[in-house]
């Protein structure tokens, strides 16, 4: 198997550290098949909204965003926009399962999807997680 690279700009949402990185979908594939038949892991590939290339993530894990265009956090980094509030809901129970974080979602003010917060939104639609 190759060696891959770690991507510091990427990190894992889960445990922040840099992610491995795959310069195509063709490999993230062969890695994540590797994987899932060497180690018993179930990994998916998925093509980072951030850098433009390929990275792995458990399967159960696994929840599609983008960086929102209108929203930043208190760091003035892009809040990431999930597609709906299933995928908002996953993300914020995982977090709060690896991390011990609470969190709530909140539907975004200004494009079709849904972030995560620390902060409750009074006036939104909010459940913490």
């Amino acid at each position: 198997m190759e060696n891959t690279i770690k991507h510091t700009d990427c990190l894992s949402k889960l445990t922040c550290d840099p992610v491995s990185v795959y310069k195509s979908e063709r490999r993230a594939n062969g890695s994540s098949n590797y994987m899932n038949a060497c180690h018993g892991k179930n990994f998916v590939q998925y093509s980072c909204s951030s850098c433009g290339l390929w990275h792995l993530t458990p399967k159960d894990h696994h929840t599609t965003s983008v960086p929102c265009d209108d929203c930043v956090d208190s760091e003035g980094i892009c809040k990431d926009l999930y597609f709906d509030r299933e995928s908002a809901e996953k993300r914020a129970a995982i977090l709060y399962q690896k991390r011990g974080v609470r969190l709530s979602i909140y539907e975004c003010p200004y494009n079709h999807g849904w972030h995560l917060t620390k902060k409750s939104h009074s006036g939104y639609d909010s459940d913490y997680y």
